[in-house]
């Protein structure tokens, strides 16, 4: 997340940032690009309640194709403080399609927690 402080007013500075999802794909030779839509949405706050946007939103997400043996994905998203609370937010990213599914098995990060980013939206 870039920058790890958003704001919940732009006096206080920047009210919007960018999140990015890695993904790395192990794969012979022989397989063909795969095609993979990644989501980030919102897992939790402390306080509850306080709120941001994500887009794409979480039911779209972004789609690329890792392609020409290449061996890492990037997923960018926009990333704006929606609410009147100040916190800590933390995200989850997730798979939701991948295509060719005959020829690849998803592996989520183990621990989970290396699939989520967290970050401050300050007053």
């Amino acid at each position: 997340m870039s920058p790890d402080t958003l704001h919940l007013d732009r006096a206080g500075g920047p009210t919007c940032g960018t999140g990015t999802v890695q993904l790395l794909v192990n794969r012979a030779k022989d397989l063909s690009d795969p095609a993979v839509t990644v989501s980030l949405s919102e897992y939790s706050s402390t306080p509850p309640g306080v709120r941001v946007s994500v887009l794409p939103h979480s039911g779209i997400g972004v789609t690329a194709t890792v392609g020409s043996g290449a061996t890492e994905g990037t997923f960018t998203f926009s990333i704006c403080s929606t609410g009147g609370k100040a916190g800590k937010v933390t995200l989850q990213a997730n798979i939701i399609q991948w295509k060719p599914p005959s020829e690849y098995d998803i592996e989520y990060p183990a621990p989970a927690e290396r699939g989520r980013t967290s970050f401050t939206v300050a007053e």
